[in-house]
């Protein structure tokens, strides 16, 4: 009975573990975090992200006014776009997620178009917190 006990455990444990995530890719600067997890569609056509901003290190809660969480939330059809090959794809629809995490911004950005190139990448022209562009290689 201990030995079936053991064996099923060990089996869950095994069927459990989950292969890691090779789709993200992250940059850090200037008290901001920013995550892009590129998510599978069967649709070849298109391709959705998911992205997520984190405020961290120097960028403090109190400095995030309550202009730039409702910018964040309200306004940020014009944050994200892909850059490929000196051209701008715009998204779809960007859609904020409520997470519930402190000092973090979450979105699914979708894009009627796959980025396919090699110098593809997704930008972040963040207008309320730091006002930079963020940049992340896609490819």
């Amino acid at each position: 009975m201990r030995k079936t006990i053991t064996l099923g455990m060990l089996c869950c444990a095994l069927l459990g573990c989950k292969q890691a995530n090779t789709n993200l890719k992250q940059i850090t600067d200037s008290g901001v975090t920013l995550q892009v997890i590129n998510i599978k569609n069967n649709d070849s056509a298109a391709t959705a992200y998911k992205v997520r901003i984190v405020l961290t290190g120097t960028t403090l809660p109190e400095q995030v006014t309550s202009e730039a969480k409702h910018g964040l939330l309200y306004n940020a059809d014009s944050l994200f776009y892909i850059s490929e090959g000196g051209r701008k794809i715009y998204p779809q629809i960007t859609q904020p997620v409520a997470n519930g995490v402190a000092n973090t911004f979450e979105y699914l950005v979708d894009f009627d178009k796959m980025a396919t190139g090699a110098d593809a990448s997704m930008i972040y022209h963040d207008k309320y917190i730091t006002k930079k562009d963020y940049q992340v290689k896609l490819n």
